[in-house]
């Protein structure tokens, strides 16, 4: 016989049916989801097997137990459970029904992969929503909770656009940044024109020379530059920050997606690290079955142009979103929308540049404007070496000439010829 611990007895679970009675067939477990749609409750039904013909079954039982009328319906709602283990259903002697209910909740929990302290949290929440009028057979299914969910509080849905033979997910670019304002606004801090600091959302005084991305000299020089005509009174100012890294959707990492989610730099850093400051923006999808460097590279970019297309047009004319200052006061301004920072791992950002792949053996420059290897990269006393844009100009010159130029400039010497091929 098994055994099992619940809530502090230990139960019997016996492996033959013998004359016991009190077989327990959780009816809410084999029906649930044709239950998704309506209102759930758990119930068990107890079929009594003495004097009762209608639940008994001439050609016996199965060798672990269980009565094969009920397992011959397990098998047809579930084919790949193992009767063997469905302890929920075989007999159990001597317990009460808080013990038998109890252990089944907690058996179910456990099926599912929930956290062993998840029965107990479940249990907590279940007395404390009691104590409020709540009562659990009048708890309403996952599909019709979600619809009147999505029925009150409308969100972003995701939209679609056919690329060749793929099709491209994203999010319109405006809703999603007004989701993420409501959510995030008491954490939304108002950047002013004139100064390199920003006024916070609550009465808290300003550090200068902080440690924020509105404290930085790219802020100073965007007001003075692309945003000059920054109107307090009409504008606000909402730095974006986008992120981009290629993770797989299985086990076995064979079918990857690449999304690209943005936040705000008018956020707080340690806000940040929040995953509620952060909204999609698209998917990049997966370039394996393009065999061809150089049209992979360019189906890249040309997926990623159709999920920045609403960026675009929201940078090109502003939209009017909604900002929540303290005390609740609700205004309308105009987004400015420059982008601040686009981060990534190193093969999202060369692919982004459209540099060569340097992530399998270790990157001579992991900076675009800095000569800093990736030997050196964690070295935070070596000076930077800044990138010559002019000897930039020149190697692209020179890879791009034709075969004609370079024999024209070797003079016909086979050995310069094959160096600058090189």
């Amino acid at each position: 016989p098994e055994r099992a611990d619940t809530i502090g007895h230990l139960t019997r679970i016996e492996e033959e049916t013998g004359d016991l009675p009190g077989t327990i067939v959780p009816s809410s477990h084999t029906s649930r989801d044709a239950d998704d749609h309506h209102n759930t409750s758990m119930e068990f039904d107890f079929l009594e097997n003495e004097g009762d013909d209608s639940h008994s079954n001439s050609s016996g039982v199965y060798s672990d137990g269980v009565p094969s009328t009920i397992a011959s319906h397990i098998d047809e709602e579930h084919p790949d459970q193992e009767v063997s283990n469905e302890i929920s259903f075989r007999r159990i002697q001597g317990s009460s029904i808080e013990e038998i209910c109890s252990f089944q909740i907690m058996d179910l929990l456990d099926r599912l992969g929930a956290p062993r302290n998840g029965y107990d949290r479940l249990i907590a929440l279940i007395r404390k929503q009691k104590k409020s009028g709540f009562k659990v057979t009048k708890a309403i299914g996952r599909q019709t909770l979600m619809s009147m969910l999505k029925k009150r509080f409308p969100s972003p849905g995701v939209l679609s656009q056919p690329l060749d033979n793929t099709r491209i997910f994203f999010f319109p670019f405006t809703r999603m940044l007004q989701d993420l304002l409501d959510t995030m606004k008491e954490d939304i801090h108002i950047i002013t024109a004139s100064s390199s600091v920003s006024q916070p959302s609550d009465h808290s005084s300003v550090v200068q020379g902080g440690d924020e991305l509105w404290d930085t000299d790219w802020m100073k020089r965007t007001f003075n530059g692309s945003h000059r005509d920054f109107n307090p009174t009409k504008d606000v100012m909402l730095p974006l920050i986008l992120y981009m890294d290629k993770t797989g959707t299985d086990a076995y990492q064979r079918y990857s997606l690449e999304p690209l989610i943005f936040s705000l730099g008018c956020i707080k850093r340690d806000k940040r690290e929040d995953r509620r400051a952060w909204r999609h923006m698209g998917f990049l999808p997966s370039t394996k079955k393009i065999l061809d460097a150089k049209e992979k590279l360019h189906f890249y970019h040309r997926a990623l142009s159709v999920i920045l297309k609403s960026l675009r047009e929201a940078q090109q004319h502003p939209p009017l979103v909604k900002i929540t200052l303290p005390g609740g006061v609700v205004i309308h301004r105009q987004a400015r929308l420059p982008v601040m920072l686009v981060m990534g791992d190193q093969l999202s950002q060369d692919t982004l540049c459209a540099r060569m792949k340097a992530n399998s053996g270790g990157a001579s420059r992991v900076h675009r404007s800095c000569m800093c290897s990736y030997i050196n990269v964690d070295d935070s006393t070596r000076s930077c070496t800044t990138v010559s844009a002019d000897s930039l100009s020149h190697m692209s010159a020179r890879a791009t000439m034709s075969d004609e130029d370079l024999f024209r400039i070797t003079e016909g010497d086979k050995w310069a010829l094959s160096y600058m091929k090189r």
